[in-house]
C-alpha cells in the first residue's frame, strides 16, 4: 500500500509542544533545521527529501512497443528510475499522475529484426518538446540495500519494505544531454578517465534476420524544470527509410538536500540516488584519473632509453 509522508512530518515538526523548526519555543534561541542538527550530532552528512516522499520499488515503465509491419523491426522502450518526481492530475491537463524520472535514469531500447532481410539502424537522436517550471509536491523513491539515514521511524520502516523491490540501474551505452541553450545530443557514455563504462553498441548498427540489440541510454540534465523530450529512432528496412519516436519526461531536480557536519546544505547529487551522474563524476574526475595512473606500471630504465632513442630518430639533423 502506498504510504505518503507530508512536508510537515519531514521539515516542520518541532520538539515537544509542537513548535516548528526555526521558531523560538519557550522564548529560546531559534532552532537549526533538523538536517543540520542531525549532521552535527552524528558527525556525518545527512540527506533528506524536501517534498512529500512515497517510498516504492524501482519505478519501471514499459512504453508503447512499436512494430513497423507484420514482419519488420520490433522496438520496445522501457524506463527505470530510482527517483521520480510526481505531477498530480490536472496540472498539465493530465488525467492521471505523471511520473517524471530524475536525471540519470535508464531508458532501455530493445530491438528485434523480424524481417526477412537485414535492417540497418542509422540514427538515434533527441529533440526538446516542452519545458515546465514546477514545484514538485511529491516523489517516488526506491531505497537501495545498505545503511540509510532517515528522519522518522515510519519512514525507516517503509524504506526497509521498499528495499526488496530495488533494481539497480545499468551503466549506459549513451548519454542524452538535455541542457539549456544547445540542442539535445546523444553521445557515447564515458567515465572521467575516458574509458567506456561498458562494451559499446555502435550506431549505425546492422541487424541480420532474427538479430537483436539492446541499447541503454541515460538522459542527463542539470535543469530543475520538467523537461519533455522525444527519442527518435531511424532505420533502413527493405529499401525504405523509416522512423519511430517516443515522448518522454525528465528533470534535474532530485528534490533532496544534504547537509554536512559543518551545517552546509546543498542539493544531493543524482549519483547518490543510484542514477548515472556525469556532472558529479566529471568534477571528481581529477582524483579518479590519478588513482587510475597509480595502478599502472612505472617506466623502467629500458623504457626511458627506448624513448630517448625514438626521440633522437624523430629529431631532424641540424644542418
Amino acid at each position: 500500500m502506498a504510504r505518503w509522508f507530508g512536508r510537515r512530518d519531514q521539515r516542520d515538526r518541532g520538539q515537544e509542544g509542537g513548535q516548528p523548526h526555526g521558531g523560538q519555543p519557550h522564548g529560546g534561541q531559534p532552532q537549526k533545521p533538523l538536517l543540520e542538527q542531525l549532521a552535527e550530532a552524528m558527525g556525518v552528512g545527512v540527506a533528506g527529501p524536501v517534498n512529500d516522499i512515497h517510498l516504492s520499488p524501482t519505478q519501471h515503465k514499459v512504453h508503447d512497443a512499436m512494430i513497423t509491419r507484420p514482419s519488420g523491426l520490433v522496438a520496445v522502450l522501457e524506463s527505470l528510475s530510482q527517483c521520480s518526481q510526481l505531477i498530480p492530475p490536472g496540472v498539465v491537463e493530465n488525467p492521471t499522475t505523471l511520473e517524471v524520472p530524475v536525471t540519470g535514469h535508464n531508458v532501455v531500447l530493445s530491438l528485434v529484426n523480424d524481417a526477412k532481410g537485414p535492417v540497418v539502424v542509422t540514427d538515434l537522436r533527441a529533440v526538446f518538446t516542452s519545458f515546465l517550471t514546477y514545484d514538485f509536491p511529491a516523489q517516488l523513491f526506491a531505497s537501495a540495500p545498505g545503511p540509510m539515514a532517515v528522519l522518522t521511524e515510519d519512514l525507516r520502516t517503509s524504506a526497509e519494505e521498499s528495499v526488496g523491490g530495488n533494481r539497480p540501474l545499468e551503466k549506459p551505452h549513451y548519454e542524452v544531454h538535455l541542457s539549456a541553450g544547445v540542442r539535445p545530443l546523444v553521445v557515447e557514455a564515458l567515465l572521467p578517465d575516458g574509458e567506456r563504462p561498458r562494451e559499446q553498441v555502435p550506431v549505425p548498427l546492422t541487424l541480420e534476420p532474427g538479430g537483436t540489440a539492446r541499447i541503454v541510454l541515460a538522459p542527463v540534465t542539470h535543469l530543475p524544470e520538467c523537461i519533455g523530450w522525444r527519442l527518435v529512432l531511424r532505420w533502413l528496412e527493405d529499401g525504405a527509410e523509416l522512423y519511430a519516436a517516443w515522448d518522454l519526461l525528465v528533470t534535474g531536480n532530485t528534490c533532496w538536500r544534504q547537509t554536512d557536519p559543518a551545517g552546509e546544505s546543498g542539493p544531493r547529487p543524482a549519483g547518490d540516488l543510484g542514477h548515472w551522474d556525469p556532472h558529479t563524476y566529471y568534477r571528481k574526475g581529477h582524483d579518479i584519473y590519478h588513482d587510475r595512473l597509480e595502478m599502472t606500471v612505472q617506466p623502467t630504465p629500458a623504457w626511458s632509453d627506448a624513448i630517448r632513442r625514438a626521440r633522437e630518430q624523430a629529431t631532424p639533423p641540424t644542418p
